[in-house]
C-alpha cells in the first residue's frame, strides 16, 4: 500500500532503505489498526508523495492515548536514526498489552 511507504523509500533524500524503513511501516499499521483509516487518507497519490518529500508524517489523532501517540511520533521521524529500533518497540509493554488482545479479537486482521 502506498500510504505505508516510508519516505526512504519515495525518494533517497531521506536515506537508505533499512530496518528503519519497516518501523516506519509498523507505525502506519498500528495507526490503522488503532483509527481504522489509512494513513494520508484524504489525500491523492500525488500529494502524499509531495506531504512525504517535504517531510509531513502521517496525522496522529490526540484522541489516542498519550504512549501511542509517541510511540507513532517516534515511528514516522523523517530522520531515520531517530525512529526506535524493532527491539526497543518490542520492550514496550503497554504496546504489547494493547496489540495483542485487539489481534486475538479480530481474526480478520492476520
Amino acid at each position: 500500500m502506498q500510504s505505508h511507504r516510508a519516505p526512504e523509500q519515495t525518494d533517497a533524500e531521506f536515506g537508505v532503505r533499512g530496518p528503519h524503513t519497516d518501523v516506519w511501516g509498523f507505525g502506519t499499521t498500528l495507526l490503522h489498526l488503532a483509527t481504522g483509516q489509512q494513513p494520508y487518507k484524504d489525500l491523492t497519490l500525488v500529494q502524499m508523495v509531495t506531504a512525504m518529500t517535504k517531510a509531513r508524517p502521517p496525522a496522529v489523532p490526540d484522541t489516542l492515548p498519550a504512549w501511542l501517540q509517541h510511540i507513532l511520533q517516534q515511528c514516522f521521524s523523517f530522520d531515520v536514526t531517530k525512529r526506535p529500533s524493532v527491539q526497543q518497540l518490542l520492550q514496550v509493554k503497554t504496546l504489547s498489552l494493547w496489540l495483542c488482545p485487539l489481534l486475538l479479537s479480530n481474526p480478520s486482521l492476520w
